[in-house]
């Protein structure tokens, strides 16, 4: 059984081009954003860097699969 763990955290200036990744992606849902395509990895890194020159604050959410290890026991042998 996998469990999904998330950590929310300060966006980092190494966050930039996952950042502009996933915005791109989102926005070209043409859903949930105004805009039909993302940010080049720098002007996100820019509006990154300006947000905290502001005191502003900018998050990620991080989330990892962790694998449980399980055992199963056959009543025969395999054959094959």
């Amino acid at each position: 059984m996998a469990k999904t763990a998330m950590l929310i955290r300060e966006t980092l200036p190494g966050d930039a081009k996952a950042v502009s990744v996933l915005v791109d992606a989102v926005a070209r849902e043409r859903r949930y954003l105004a805009g039909t395509a993302g940010f080049s990895e720098e002007s996100t890194a820019s509006f990154i860097a300006f947000v905290k020159a502001a005191k502003g604050v900018h998050l990620v959410a991080l989330l990892t699969m962790q694998s449980s290890v399980g055992a199963t026991s056959l009543r025969r042998p395999l054959k094959g």
